[in-house]
């Protein structure tokens, strides 16, 4: 929509459909996904930077197999370097010890493992921050468990259900 030109036409709905939307109660999001799971949060955050920078921070970690398999990465690195203070992207693979991910430098573990380590090491406030969980039903199931018994606000999107 951003990129559309004068006289190209859409289709604009009465009204946003879905619940998993930036919660604007909150000022931290914490995203966590695993491959094209990612998509939602790619759009929230390229709305919020087309709003206009505000005063949220978003945390996005997105997990895949193989290093090969991100979508949006070159994407969310790009706004994680422009927008240091608002973006920080954490792109993660499960299984780097395969010749497949020999150079990966990058995050190490399925993202639903150590998402509570990256809301540690972000200080993230639990009553200002909200945990959006998208992409396999497992790294949801899991992520959900792991967060919400420690007292962090949750919502998640499902694709498909195991």
């Amino acid at each position: 929509m951003h990129r559309m030109n004068i006289g190209d036409q859409m289709t604009i709905r009465p009204r946003a459909k879905g619940l998993f939307v930036l919660n604007q109660k909150v000022h931290h999001h914490f995203m966590v996904s695993t491959v094209t799971g990612v998509a939602p949060s790619v759009s929230m955050i390229r709305k919020y930077i087309n709003d206009g920078l505000g005063d949220h921070k978003f945390y996005v970690l997105m997990g895949a197999s193989y290093h090969d398999e991100f979508v949006y990465d070159k994407e969310l690195a790009e706004y994680a370097a422009k927008y240091p203070e608002h973006i920080h992207f954490i792109p993660t693979v499960s299984r780097p010890n395969e010749d497949k991910n020999a150079n990966w430098e990058g995050a190490k573990g399925r993202a639903n493992a150590i998402a509570e380590e990256y809301l540690e090491k972000y200080n993230l406030p639990k009553d200002d921050t909200m945990v959006y969980a998208c992409g396999h039903p497992g790294m949801i199931s899991d992520v959900k468990d792991r967060v919400t018994a420690k007292g962090w606000q949750f919502i998640e999107e499902r694709f498909w259900k195991e």
